[in-house]
Formats: C-alpha cells, sequence, structure tokens
C-alpha cells in the first residue's frame, strides 16, 4: 500500500509538473514572426492617419504584409512554440520527481527491506533477548586472553588459597582473598565464582557493589557479553541501589546490544540525572546519551552535572540578609523552580527537590500535588518514579 500510494503521489505531482511546463512553454515561444507583421500593419495604419504615406502605397504595403503574415501563418511551427522544449521541459519535470524521489530514497530509506512496525520490532528484540547464550556457552566463545607470568613463588600461594577455600566453603575471607587474587592474575572467570560465594556467604547482607563486581567479572570472563547471568546479577544490584551507576550504564548497554534502545535511554537517563559528578561511567554516557535518545526516539537535553542553585555570589549575599530576607530568597527560587519545571519539564531529581523545598516551606498540600504532577510526567519510568516516591516519603508525604 505504501508503494502504491507514493507511487500515485508521484505521478500527480510530475504531471501537474508537465503540464505547467507545456502550458507556459506555448505562451512564452509563441510564433515571433507573426508578432512582427502584425506590428508592422499598427505601424502602417498609424503613419497613413498622419499623412507619411499616400493612401495607394499604404495599401500596398498592407498587402504585402498580409501576404507574409499568412504565409508565417500557414508553417507547421506557426502558432505555438516547438514541441522540442516543450517535450523536453515536461520530461525533465517527470524526472526531477520519479528520479529524484527514487535517488532520495536509496540514499536515506532501505530498498528491499520489508515494513517493521513496532510491534515486530520488540518481538525481535525479545527474540534476541531469549536466544542469549548463558554464561558456560558465552566463557566458551570467549576468545582467549594470554595470561601475564605470574612469580611461581605467587603461583604456589594461589594454589594454597585455592585450596584452603575449597576444605573451607564457608570462609568469607578466604573467598574475598581468592577473589581479589584471581582477578588480579586474569583468571576472571575462576574470580567470578568465588565473588558468587561471597554473596552466598553473605546473604541478605550481600549489597549492590557486590552484585555489580560479580556482573563485571562475568562479563570480563565472557569477552564482553553481557549474559543472562550477569544481567540478573545487575538488576540484582539496583534492587538495592536503583541508583547505581555502574549497573544503570550496563543495563543499559545490554538493551541497546538487544535492539531496545528505549529501555537503553532510560537506564543512561537516569544515570546522567543521578550519578555522582565523579562517576567513572558519567563521561561516555554523557557523549552517547544524544544517540540513543534519537534511536530511541526522544526529544532529550541532559540536565547538568549538578543541579541548578544559587552561585557563590548569591550565597555570600545571603549570608549578610536578614532572616526575614532569606526566606523570601528562598521562596523566590523554589518559586523559579516550579515555574520552570511545569513550563519546560525537567529531571526526576528536579522534581523531587522541589517537593522536597515545597514541604520545607509549609506547603505540604502544594508538594503532594506536585508529587501528582510528576508521577504522570514519569509514568512509565520506574526509576524515575521511584526517585519521587522516596522524596515524597522522605518528606512525610507518605508513599
Amino acid at each position: 500500500m505504501f508503494w502504491v500510494a507514493a507511487g500515485l503521489l508521484a505521478m500527480a505531482v510530475a504531471a501537474f509538473l508537465a503540464v505547467a511546463a507545456l502550458a507556459r512553454s506555448g505562451h512564452e515561444e509563441k510564433a515571433p514572426e507573426a508578432g512582427i507583421h502584425a506590428d508592422q500593419l499598427h505601424e502602417i495604419e498609424r503613419d497613413a492617419e498622419r499623412g507619411v504615406i499616400a493612401p495607394d502605397e499604404a495599401a500596398r504595403m498592407r498587402a504585402e504584409v498580409a501576404r507574409r503574415l499568412i504565409a508565417a501563418a500557414s508553417r507547421p511551427d506557426a502558432g505555438g512554440g516547438t514541441p522540442g522544449p516543450r517535450g523536453l521541459a515536461a520530461g525533465l519535470a517527470v524526472a526531477a520527481v520519479l528520479g529524484g524521489g527514487v535517488a532520495l530514497y536509496a540514499a536515506l530509506g532501505a530498498p528491499g527491506q520489508p515494513d517493521l512496525p513496532m510491534a515486530d520490532r520488540l518481538a525481535r528484540a525479545e527474540a534476541l533477548r531469549a536466544a542469549r547464550p548463558d554464561q558456560a556457552a558465552s566463557e566458551a566463545a570467549a576468545p582467549p586472553v594470554e595470561a601475564a607470568p605470574v612469580d611461581p613463588a605467587f603461583t604456589a600461594l594461589m594454589d594454597q588459597l585455592r585450596a584452603r577455600v575449597a576444605e573451607r566453603p564457608d570462609d568469607l575471607q578466604g573467598h574475598l582473598l581468592l577473589v581479589e587474587n584471581e582477578a588480579r592474575i586474569g583468571n576472571t572467570a575462576a574470580a567470578a565464582r568465588a565473588q558468587a560465594d561471597v554473596i552466598r556467604i553473605r546473604g541478605a547482607d550481600a549489597t549492590a557493589a557486590d552484585h555489580v563486581l560479580h556482573a563485571r567479572l562475568m562479563i570480563a570472563a565472557a569477552g564482553g557479553v553481557i549474559s543472562p547471568e550477569a544481567e540478573a546479577a545487575l538488576r540484582a544490584a539496583l534492587d538495592l541501589e536503583p541508583a547505581n551507576d555502574a549497573a544503570l550504564f550496563l543495563l543499559g548497554l545490554s538493551d541497546l546490544r538487544l535492539g531496545r534502545p528505549d529501555l537503553g535511554f532510560a537506564a543512561w537517563a537516569r544515570l546522567i540525572e543521578t550519578a555522582p559528578a565523579d562517576s567513572p561511567w558519567l563521561p561516555d554516557t554523557r557523549q552517547a546519551i544524544g544517540d540513543v535518545a534519537a534511536a530511541a526516539g526522544v526529544d532529550y537535553a541532559p540536565p547538568g552535572a549538578a543541579l541548578p542553585g544559587p552561585d557563590a555570589d548569591a550565597l555570600a549575599a545571603a549570608a549578610e540578609k536578614t532572616p526575614e530576607e532569606r526566606a523570601a530568597m528562598v521562596r523566590d527560587m523554589v518559586e523559579g523552580l516550579a515555574a520552570r519545571l511545569d513550563a519546560e519539564g525537567g529531571s526526576a531529581a528536579e522534581w523531587a527537590r522541589l517537593v522536597t523545598s515545597l514541604v520545607n516551606l509549609g506547603e505540604r498540600d502544594r508538594a503532594r500535588a506536585t508529587v501528582e504532577k510528576a508521577v504522570t510526567a514519569f509514568a512509565g519510568r520506574a526509576d524515575d518514579l521511584a526517585l519521587i516516591r522516596k522524596a515524597a516519603a522522605d518528606a512525610g508525604l507518605g508513599p
């Protein structure tokens, strides 16, 4: 249906241009000789009226000009422009529309590719996710890594450590040492297995950092592949720490590889909004977020490294004000933030900050209304909603 509609539209435009070219060409290319003879007849009449020429001479001249006019009109090319230029104009019009359209589609489109509706794209992404090899298969397929030379004495100590851990499977300190030293010598697969034991031993006390380390060791052992097991470790980290920058970056990367730029963008936007300024994951994310947003179909402008607030001069000036003046200054800042968020929108962190500020000013009802606006604005973005609801809960507004 697309090609039928596009073809009919292109032909209609080409026909319109061709008709316009033919009409204009015929108008502009009227036989010039006939016009000259007509002008000569008018001049003869004017001269005869002024007495410049005798009546019989005027009659003779009129007859001669009329003869020439009849002869000119009887030629095949008389009475309009030559068909060659008009045909050329029409042909160029058709070629411009049809040929130009084809060339433009060849450059910007995907000739030969079938339609790919959003439902099909999502289905393909989920199929790709389900077909991923597991950790063991990913490690087996990873390219070999040349091991660094190890001192024989250190090798002997490692053998002793491995034997001790094998004898004491619940020895937390032994497993921590094993993780560190296996990773140091490049044996990341063994380090990942030891880290899994660390998490097992710690149980409910395992931290988000423990899960992230486990995921990163598995990814390294698999040659950079993020397996289902590695993804599960990253999600476990986010369950404990929703703003964990490493987990957000790696999960976003996994989603991008699986053809889900929408999910990748959500994770990376969350990282940019919540990561500390010295996060090692922040520079690369900021550099790539524009392309990721475009792929996700999102108009996105990354926020600054810090939320806007008073500068050093404003703080210095505030120190010299009375308590009443400082309170008015704070209220002006809060009102400015509220007006900007209502007019332009903003990050979840800015909405959370507004909620907290309104509660601090004693405007709890307005803070609740702000929470409702933010929840509507970030519908479907679980991490952003969690940040806003946490700010509301911390401010005593309830869940």
